[in-house]
């Protein structure tokens, strides 16, 4: 009798315990998915993201990307590693065309500063995004017309709505001998390492002159249920229905986590062709656009923050963004 019991009880417990995998799995996709949401829900956000490209050996320090102090899920991307500090800030229209899209800047410029600081992409939970350095440029809203003083666009929901057609921002470099290199990793900075092999080409090839460019997504937090580490590194693998060199490629990024933030970063590593004009060594900082109208074909033309170092002298007569008071 008490053998009957003791093999009924046992098979109440096994039946609850293959219900609650039963569930278990189905809330999280399959077994190897939970334990990676489980390995990845311990995983921490860090005050300094520093992402490092690796050539042979070498690293190098590229950008990194710090969350503001007041925890508001905001965060900046700043680029002080290059020794260049003479730059070009501007906003540029551009059509969202199919291809390789090149523009007239002089035509399509809509307000440009020069400075002599390296500056940072500042995205706020608000909705204002704008280049900063603190008391080193002219930044923030003008509280009595509601303008941008500087370079910087209003109402852009991108930490609780992300973008979805293409990255939220960008990181473009070339010349990487003139980034500072890295001699040895601290332990309180989270090092996101970019090798060679980590980069896609796209429009060019290893016989090109090509840029490094890292592109930028938010995704909604929710969605960090389908990253996974591997070799130390936290991955998410995505299919890009919208990537126009080839529509449904899959293609793997690099996650950073951000404290407070609704959204997770995913970077992206491409290879892009660079202008014969372009200078020995530099970067650009890419900034989200907002909508401003749309092309006689019916494709969306947005309005672009860009910061180009160094100052490539586009137009002769500047006005300096640098703050005087």
């Amino acid at each position: 009798m008490k053998k009957n019991i003791k093999k009924f009880f046992s098979c109440i417990l096994i039946l609850i315990l293959k219900s609650l995998i039963f569930i278990l799995e189905k809330i999280v996709g399959d077994q190897r998915r939970l334990r990676s949401y489980l390995v990845i829900s311990s995983e921490k956000a860090y005050d300094d993201n520093t992402i490092v490209l690796n050539i042979d050996g070498t690293l190098r320090k590229i950008f990194k990307v710090t969350p503001h102090g007041n925890g508001d899920g905001g965060f900046d991307v700043s680029t002080p590693y290059h020794k260049e500090k003479s730059g070009y800030l501007f906003l540029i229209r551009i059509p969202y065309e199919p291809g390789m899209t090149y523009v007239n800047l002089e035509e399509n410029t809509t307000k440009k500063f020069v400075t002599t600081t390296d500056v940072s992409l500042s995205i706020h939970r608000s909705g204002f995004v704008q280049f900063s350095k603190s008391s080193k440029i002219i930044s923030g809203v003008d509280k009595k017309t509601g303008k941008t003083k500087g370079i910087g666009l209003t109402g852009l929901s991108l930490l609780d709505n992300p973008i979805k057609s293409g990255p939220t921002f960008g990181v473009q470099v070339w010349g990487i001998e003139d980034f500072s290199e890295l001699p040895k990793k601290k332990e309180k900075v989270n090092y996101i390492e970019f090798k060679d092999l980590d980069f896609i080409y796209e429009g060019c090839t290893k016989d090109d002159r090509y840029s490094y460019c890292f592109e930028v997504f938010l995704f909604p937090i929710d969605k960090l249920r389908y990253a996974y580490k591997k070799s130390g590194e936290l991955l998410i693998t995505k299919s890009f229905d919208n990537y126009l060199p080839s529509p449904g490629k899959v293609l793997t990024l690099k996650v950073v986590l951000i404290n407070n933030c609704p959204s997770f970063l995913a970077i992206l590593g491409k290879k892009m062709p660079l202008h014969e004009e372009m200078p020995k060594s530099g970067y650009m900082l890419n900034g989200p656009s907002r909508i401003i109208g749309k092309t006689e074909d019916g494709y969306n033309i947005g309005e672009m923050m860009k910061a180009y170092y160094p100052d490539p002298k586009f137009f002769k007569e500047n006005d300096s963004i640098d703050y005087r008071g």
